[in-house]
């Protein structure tokens, strides 16, 4: 891979229907470049995505590869970066970019998935050793919904999951690099100034010719913005968050927050994040691969799972001969279906399961378990998958497994008891299980909340002992003002009759002399 020397990338990012098209569409316009391949206008952009073909579909099948998409964002496991190094993404991208931009110096980046995807794309610009300037387009959440109500027919509560996702991340992720807000009011109304101030931030630059000036002016059209709406109804225990986020995000074009605006995001994203862990299963749970190799070592790796579709992917050690590979679903009860098991030699090849496993031999062990329609509820012990690898075959170099969990712990032992006289699982049994589930979330929010008056209660004690130490100040003040007085008091009466012992041998000298002067 051949890395020239050090270029600059204006990345814009933000939640989807915010601006971001426009917003990138104008800095084109002023010559930056998005690559030698763009995605065409359509209907619903009529002028343009501005979007860079292959690294678009990248994004794509990245999320797919995630078990998500760019509108179900808020259920990727949590720092899914760390857990799956994603190599032939990483490489394929670096590539990508070195032949979209070629010998150009200064790049234009645009695609609101990358708000998401931020954490992967990092650490492709330190390999290519691009220095990025992320410019965070900002809408109302409230404009948002509505937009996308009218565009892909989202109910108003899943906008604003995406929106909350989407902007956290972007926040969070950017905060030690160079970066400017934008406002999609602020575009729509008066773009020129919003513009001179990133370019001088990013490239040193503020001129910008009359004809430049005029140019963005006709391409930001005043109907623009179809949607003006002030804020979003009460209709989830999120409305709160992301009008206090708007309104604080909105607080600094310049992308610098005091500390307790970042206190403020900070906690925010803390509470949006532990009310989504409902929809990724409650605590840590994990699935496992024990790996033992020929030589005597063994290997263990862990990935988070998720209620639902997971893709998990593990890395082998290389050029080691594999004996037996183990498998465990989760570190706790739970209830699931394996959809596929593949596993990969070091070029890439992929090994056909017939060599040493059938899928019937993975199943052997749900005779005498509950299953339905292929769903297998293990409710009190942990199943062990166990691969016995010899021949050519055993230097594989990872294992991937597509699987969806139904249940996890105690609502494993619900749906398998339920299932065991019913061929199928039925809604209300779903909807019980997912009620358990969000009554444990909601036990444990109790259990901080119960914290919390803990902690307000010790803060009242320390004001209390804070306002009797200032009472007993006041005290000893008063006491000292007394005193001073008093000390006031006797100087003033010396001096009187120390005037007294002065005077009073003047007056009767003068008297007496006034007797003789009379004779």
């Amino acid at each position: 891979m051949n890395i020239r020397q050090q270029r600059k990338a204006l990345v814009v990012i933000g939640m989807h229907r915010s601006g971001t098209s426009t917003t990138s569409g104008i800095f084109n316009i002023l010559g930056l470049s998005l690559g030698s391949s763009v995605i065409p206008p359509l209907g619903e952009n009529p002028k343009g995505f501005f979007e860079n073909v292959p690294i678009t579909a990248l994004n794509n099948r990245l999320l797919k590869s995630l078990g998500s998409s760019w509108h179900e964002t808020y259920l990727i496991r949590k720092n899914w970066w760390t857990g799956n190094p994603l190599i032939d993404f990483r490489d394929e991208l670096a590539d990508t970019m070195l032949q979209q931009f070629d010998e150009l110096n200064q790049l234009l980046i645009k695609d609101p998935r990358l708000s998401v995807l931020l954490p992967f794309y990092l650490e492709v610009f330190k390999i290519l050793e691009i220095q990025p300037y992320f410019v965070i387009c900002l809408r109302s959440p409230s404009e948002v919904a509505a937009s996308l109500l009218s565009r892909n027919h989202f109910p108003s509560e899943k906008s604003v999951l995406l929106w909350m996702d989407y902007m956290l991340n972007a926040e969070f992720h950017t905060r030690s690099y160079p970066r400017s807000f934008i406002l999609f009011n602020d575009i729509v109304q008066d773009p020129v100034s919003p513009i001179r101030q990133i370019l001088l931030n990013f490239q040193n630059q503020t001129e910008l010719t009359s004809n430049q000036e005029k140019q963005i002016r006709d391409f930001v059209e005043k109907d623009l913005k179809h949607h003006n709406i002030s804020e979003i109804p009460a209709i989830h225990p999120f409305t709160q968050g992301s009008i206090e986020l708007y309104h604080t995000l909105a607080k600094a074009k310049d992308g610098k927050f005091t500390n307790t605006d970042n206190e403020l995001i900070d906690s925010i994203g803390t509470f949006f994040y532990n009310q989504m862990s409902f929809f990724h299963g409650i605590g840590e749970i994990f699935a496992s691969l024990q790996v033992e190799y020929n030589y005597g070592l063994k290997e263990e790796l862990h990935v988070p799972v998720n209620y639902g579709q997971n893709k998990l992917v593990f890395d082998l050690c290389q050029f080691d001969e594999i004996k037996e590979i183990t498998f465990i679903p989760s570190n706790c009860g739970l209830g699931f279906l394996i959809q596929s098991i593949e596993i990969t030699d070091h070029f890439g090849n992929k090994i056909e399961r017939d060599e040493f496993f059938t899928i019937d031999d993975m199943y052997e062990i749900k005779k005498e378990k509950h299953s339905t329609n292929e769903l297998l509820f293990f409710p009190r012990e942990i199943p062990h998958i166990v691969f016995f690898m010899d021949g050519f075959h055993t230097k594989a170099a990872g294992i991937t497994v597509e699987i969806i969990y139904r249940a996890f712990g105690e609502g494993a032992l619900n749906l398998s008891v339920a299932s065991a006289g019913n061929s199928t699982m039925s809604f209300d049994i779903e909807r019980n299980f997912l009620t358990e589930r969000l009554t444990l979330t909601e036990n444990q929010l109790l259990v901080q909340k119960e914290e919390l008056i803990r902690l307000e209660k010790s803060n009242e004690q320390k004001e209390d002992a804070i306002l009797q130490l200032s009472l007993e100040n006041r005290v000893q003040k008063q006491d000292i003002f007394t005193q001073v007085t008093k000390i006031q008091e006797i100087y003033d009466s010396f001096t009187w009759k120390a005037g007294k012992l002065v005077v009073s041998p003047l007056l009767f000298c003068y008297l007496k002399f006034k007797q003789l002067f009379r004779l």
